[in-house]
C-alpha cells in the first residue's frame, strides 16, 4: 500500500503542476482573443467566429484545469484517509475492470485506425494536404502501437 500511496502523491503533484501551468494559458486566451466587441461594432463575421473559436479553446483549457483540480482534491482526500485509499486501490486494480478497459481500448484503436485511413482516402479526392496530414497521423499512431506492443511483449 506504501507504493500506491507514493503513486497517489505523485498524481497529486502532477495535477497541481498541470493546473498551475494551464490556468494562465486559459486566462490569456480568454483575455486576448475573446471577441465580444465584434458583435456590437459590426466586425466581419469571420473575425467574430475566430474570436468565438479561441474562446472555446480557452473554455476547454479551463475545463481541463477544473478536472485536474477535482482529481487533486479526490487524491488528497484518499491520501489522508486509509479506508478511501484502499477503496481507490481496489477500484483501480480490479481485474474485471482492467480486462474490460483493455478490450475496449483494443476495439477503439482498431475503429480509429480504420476511420482515419478511410477519411484519408476520401479527403485525397478533394484536398491533398489534408489527406497527407491524416496519413502522417495514421502512420504515427500505427508506429506508436507497434512500439508499445513490442515494449509490453518484452516486459511481460
Amino acid at each position: 500500500m506504501d507504493k500506491y500511496k507514493i503513486r497517489v502523491k505523485n498524481r497529486m503533484i502532477f495535477d497541481m503542476i498541470g493546473a498551475v501551468v494551464l490556468l494562465p494559458v486559459a486566462v490569456y486566451v480568454f483575455i486576448r482573443y475573446w471577441n465580444t466587441e465584434g458583435v456590437m461594432s459590426g466586425t466581419p463575421i469571420k473575425d467574430f467566429f475566430g474570436g468565438v473559436i479561441n474562446g472555446i479553446r480557452g473554455a476547454v483549457v479551463i475545463a481541463f484545469v477544473v478536472y485536474l483540480l477535482i482529481l487533486f482534491v479526490k487524491n488528497m482526500l484518499a491520501f489522508r484517509n486509509e479506508e478511501k485509499l484502499k477503496k481507490m486501490y481496489f477500484e483501480e486494480y480490479d481485474e474485471r475492470a482492467l480486462a474490460i478497459s483493455e478490450h475496449s481500448s483494443r476495439v477503439t484503436y482498431n475503429i480509429t485506425i480504420y476511420i482515419i485511413l478511410v477519411v484519408c482516402i476520401i479527403t485525397g479526392l478533394y484536398n491533398a494536404t489534408i489527406s497527407i496530414t491524416l496519413f502522417v497521423v495514421w502512420i504515427f499512431i500505427f508506429i506508436t502501437r507497434i512500439i508499445t506492443l513490442g515494449f509490453y511483449n518484452n516486459k511481460i
